[in-house]
């Protein structure tokens, strides 16, 4: 595209917290969200789609980066002090510099946050937040986004309107909605989880909630744009940070946790009603944002979607996400690759257990795993909790990741191509797992932390603290990964 020649696009970028594709395009069978699927009906929807770490503030940078987390350094939550290598480009900066308004509604969630320049920022936390005692209040956060689109005159402009639903607190009403709000009696169980209860399916409910609320929300911005003349020339990207907070969700590496939904809508530029089948992942969403400005994305591991929205191809492609930490009692560096059919887990910390298993097991605030399960279930989640070298399931025969099928003589070849190109893609972006130095060196600061902050119920570092891993985890010079 010619900026010269051709009027800019605006940009709409629409990010909800902690959900997965639990949507009615996406096959949801006990929740309704006819603003979504309208969307989807009028641009392509994405059927496989991975964020790049199962957690909020490195899956976000990611989406503002274009990095993978081991590159771009936010690799754990902001209010545990993690952050940003010094140097990140970002996709504020970048779309500022192409003469567009930047605006951000809700939370941004990285560190250092005065890297990311917006013309417009809001995020009231009393009004737009994730207490118990928070409002949701979208009517308040779309008269934010009306002013910005006055203020932004003829200007072409990028907004991301960061919902706060569906992360927990899952709220079964807010500000009145919905006003029928779905109850467990309702609701099936939740296949993609793999357990059932009477308690789970009511917190399944209120998710299902949050994710009715936020379909709302997209309806309204969406006849916003129209009552305002610039649904055509708008850009709209519908997606999540990550997956949903159920176990063997938010914070693993299983499917629950990495899928994310992804709908792209723009008249006259995309095809409608399409579904791709070319696996994507978050590292793609800045690519395509700087693709419909008309800027270069070279310099980035991901593809723009555009150009694969009107050519699908390359249903065979890789894609890769990792597990870092989001505070430190749950550090527990693993990564993981996939095709459409198969999917690898590699898991180096053999010395330890998976933290995040006993996390799900004790904080009473998850959603609660019954105290009997299936015997498959619990066989999957002795995986879990003590995680094998590799784990390798087959999504088309087995997509809840029951059956690890690592070392079976009839998946040798898939696992010997996806362990090749784990590898490859570790030594690629200079990951510092690959490194059993930089590994070692990064689990003795998390663990150091974790005896100096986290016992005698402090729940997180001084407000002084700073983690050394930036100054050392930027380079490798060694493999590990056998």
């Amino acid at each position: 595209m010619d900026a010269c020649n051709v009027k800019l696009p605006h940009i709409v970028w629409i990010v909800a917290e902690d959900m997965g594709p639990q949507l009615g395009c996406y096959g949801a069978v006990d929740l309704q969200t006819p603003e979504i699927d309208k969307l989807a009906s009028q641009g392509c929807r994405f059927s496989t789609v991975w964020c790049t770490q199962s957690v909020c503030s490195p899956a976000r940078a990611s989406l503002l980066t274009g990095l993978y987390p081991h590159e771009h350094g936010q690799i754990g939550l902001t209010m545990h002090r993690f952050r940003l290598f010094d140097g990140i480009v970002n996709l504020p900066e970048r779309m500022k510099k192409a003469g567009y308004r930047t605006g951000i509604v809700g939370k941004l969630h990285i560190e250092p946050e005065e890297q990311f320049v917006f013309d417009c920022q809001w995020n009231d936390l009393q009004q737009f937040g994730f207490g118990p005692n928070q409002r949701r209040d979208y009517g308040e956060a779309l008269s934010v986004i009306e002013r910005f689109i006055d203020e932004a005159g003829e200007d072409p402009f990028w907004l991301m309107y960061n919902l706060p639903d569906a992360h927990l607190p899952h709220m079964r009403q807010n500000c009145g909605e919905p006003h029928d709000p779905t109850n467990g009696r309702d609701i099936g169980p939740l296949e993609a989880i793999g357990v059932d209860s009477a308690d789970l399916r009511e917190c399944v409910a209120d998710y299902y909630n949050c994710i009715r609320r936020a379909d709302k929300a997209v309806g309204e911005l969406m006849r916003l744009l129209e009552r305002r003349g610039l649904s055509d020339n708008t850009l709209v990207v519908f997606t999540s940070d990550h997956g949903m907070q159920f176990p063997r969700g938010k914070t693993t590496l299983y499917e629950p946790g990495l899928r994310i939904p992804l709908l792209l809508r723009w008249p006259g530029r995309m095809p409608e009603g399409v579904v791709i089948d070319m696996p994507a992942s978050g590292i793609d969403m800045m690519p395509t944002v700087l693709d419909a400005a008309g800027l270069e994305h070279a310099d980035l591991p991901g593809r723009s979607l555009l150009r694969v929205a009107k050519e699908p191809r390359d249903a065979d492609r890789l894609i890769f996400a990792e597990w870092n930490s989001s505070h430190p009692p749950i550090t527990y560096p693993q990564r993981a690759v996939r095709n459409r059919r198969c999917k690898l887990i590699w898991s180096p910390m053999q010395d330890r257990s998976n933290p995040t298993y006993d996390y799900y097991r004790s904080l009473p605030t998850l959603p609660p795993i019954p105290a009997q399960l299936p015997a498959e279930t619990e066989a999957a989640f002795g995986v879990w909790a003590t995680p094998p070298l590799y784990e390798l399931y087959d999504l088309e025969r087995d997509g809840n990741e029951l059956h690890n099928m690592a070392g079976h003589p009839d998946y040798a070849d898939e696992e010997h191509c996806l362990r090749a190109a784990l590898k490859q893609w570790m030594a690629a972006t200079g990951d510092f797992a690959s490194d059993a130095r930089k590994l070692g060196g990064f689990m003795d600061e998390a663990d150091a932390v974790c005896a100096e902050y986290y016992q005698a119920n402090k729940l997180r570092p001084s407000n002084d603290f700073q983690w050394e891993y930036p100054q050392y985890l930027r380079s490798i010079d060694g493999g590990f990964l056998k």
